[in-house]
């Protein structure tokens, strides 16, 4: 449930991010607009941002990539951030599904299931304990950008099981619920290369997707340089940008296409002979 984007402009590198502020914790639990930010960062130049139906999952997951990555300097390669996000994420998994179906029987790990499980309980019953694993869904999604030890940005994405998906090709990345009027937007048109009018362009795909189910309206973006520094726009900032943008909707359609269509067969072989 949300919404979160992250691009890269070219030439210069700079990464931008957006993403709504509603909080969820479970479907008992209303969801709340404005109530935290989905962007953490887990080293100097390296951040996470999250969808999930659950976000108690987000921080023990960021505090276990900080420590990860801490361990291991201040620069990082990418291939050591995606260790890092697919360990913290397994773990989560691990843990996740050993409390809701494991530990009721002493079993302190699917690892050790797969060791005793058998045993334990039969054929039948570890086959079905192992269909469940098969199924089971964390349930959140984590988008990772940042900077390499050449400064170079990268965007990739985990989702369940611990599966990579790299989005340095396309230079941007949508997860969450809307996904889908997100990329719709971004899709429309290439992306630019200016700083500026990259913000814009995620800003108007962020407004498009609060259509979609979980995406609140309150947002946040953030920009990040390849030194690590990070850079935000203010709520009010944000407002004025989507009344400029809320102004755009309501434009009529342009004058010359409808000149256009109106002496194609389209329209005069079904409106000329009732005017």
């Amino acid at each position: 449930m949300t919404v979160g984007i992250a691009a890269i402009t070219v030439p210069d590198g700079y990464i931008v991010t957006v993403s709504d502020r509603m909080l969820s914790s479970g479907s008992a639990v209303q969801a709340t607009d404005n109530a935290t930010l989905k962007s953490r960062k887990i080293a100097k130049r390296w951040a996470l941002m999250f969808a999930a139906d659950d976000a108690n999952l987000f921080l023990p997951i960021v505090k276990s990539c900080w420590g990860f990555m801490e361990a291991r300097g201040e620069d990082h390669d990418l291939h050591t951030v995606q260790d890092a996000v697919v360990t913290a994420y397994s773990s989560m998994f691990d843990a996740e599904f050993t409390s809701r179906y494991l530990a009721r029987y002493s079993i302190s790990s699917i690892t050790a299931f797969r060791g005793i499980g058998l045993a334990q309980f039969g054929q039948e019953r570890f086959d079905r304990v192992c269909d469940e694993i098969d199924r089971f869904d964390l349930g959140i999604t984590l988008l990772c950008y940042g900077y390499d030890t050449k400064k170079i940005p990268h965007i990739f994405e985990v989702s369940n099981p611990g599966k990579i998906t790299e989005h340095d090709l396309l230079g941007y990345a949508v997860i969450g619920s809307g996904w889908y009027m997100a990329t719709a937007s971004l899709r429309r048109r290439t992306l630019p290369p200016d700083l500026e009018m990259m913000i814009y362009r995620l800003l108007e795909a962020k407004f498009s997707a609060e259509t979609a189910l979980g995406v609140g309206k309150s947002t946040s973006l953030l920009t990040m340089n390849s030194d690590g520094k990070d850079g935000a726009i203010g709520s009010g900032s944000i407002e004025k940008i989507r009344e400029v943008w809320e102004r755009t909707l309501k434009e009529p359609e342009p004058q010359d296409a409808i000149d256009i269509i109106s002496k194609t067969e389209a329209v005069r072989r079904i409106v000329d002979g009732e005017r």
